[in-house]
């Protein structure tokens, strides 16, 4: 899933961009092709504004999702979902736990900071952050999980090049065991080296294929 600026006549404004108006669609695309299997122009801000208490990126994810994928008895089944940290959030897993999605995204940590009361109201914030800091080294990773009802989340940090987050509603918390090794380029011994990386970053690199090839 991605958002993804192009040439047109319906313009949106952003004095951050460097091209200021500009068009925007977001589009659900098929993971090993990128293919889009459902896509909608940004239209204005009247049009943009959240129609639920989840915010404006959870409600255009559901409603790619819900156009884009076949339901069966009201569950999106044998399909897993990726995206980035513009769109991930808990309620989304949580959302998609529900509808029978496996979900996996990046995100930051303010995303997932309660909006469905991650963590439960009366504990604190910090006890569902994992325990990893930029300074550490590269492939280190620490997992944290909550619940919200029945679905329980994971929230894993993970350091290769910077300190990355990730949260899933359907994987366990890495070990050695359940990961691989890659070849990354270390920037002082001028060389390759192998670093370790959980499944999840795995699952994730494939999932975002997708949207690579659809930038092509």
């Amino acid at each position: 899933m991605e958002g993804k600026d192009s040439e047109g006549a319906a313009k949106c404004y952003n004095k951050d961009k460097p091209k200021q108006r500009h068009n925007k669609q977001y589009a659900l695309n098929e993971a090993s092709t990128g293919i889009p299997l459902w896509f909608e122009m940004h239209r204005s801000k009247e049009n943009m504004v959240a129609k639920s208490d989840k915010g404006k990126m959870f409600d255009i994810c559901q409603r790619l999702v819900t156009n884009g994928l076949p339901m069966a008895n009201g569950l999106f089944l044998g399909h897993n979902l990726g995206t980035d940290n513009a769109y991930s959030s808990d309620q989304l897993a949580v959302w998609c736990k529900e509808k029978g999605l496996n979900f996996l995204g990046t995100t930051q940590l303010n995303r997932c900071d309660g909006r469905t009361k991650l963590p439960p109201t009366g504990t604190s914030k910090a006890k569902w952050v994992p325990a990893i800091t930029v300074d550490d080294a590269r492939g280190s990773f620490a997992s944290a999980t909550t619940k919200v009802g029945d679905v329980e989340l994971l929230l894993t940090g993970y350091q290769d090049n910077k300190l990355v987050y990730f949260i899933s509603n359907y994987h366990a918390s890495p070990t050695p065991e359940n990961g691989d090794t890659v070849a990354r380029w270390d920037k002082t011994r001028k060389e390759y080296i192998d670093i370790f990386r959980p499944a999840l970053k795995k699952d994730y690199d494939v999932l975002k294929t997708g949207t690579d090839v659809f930038d092509q």
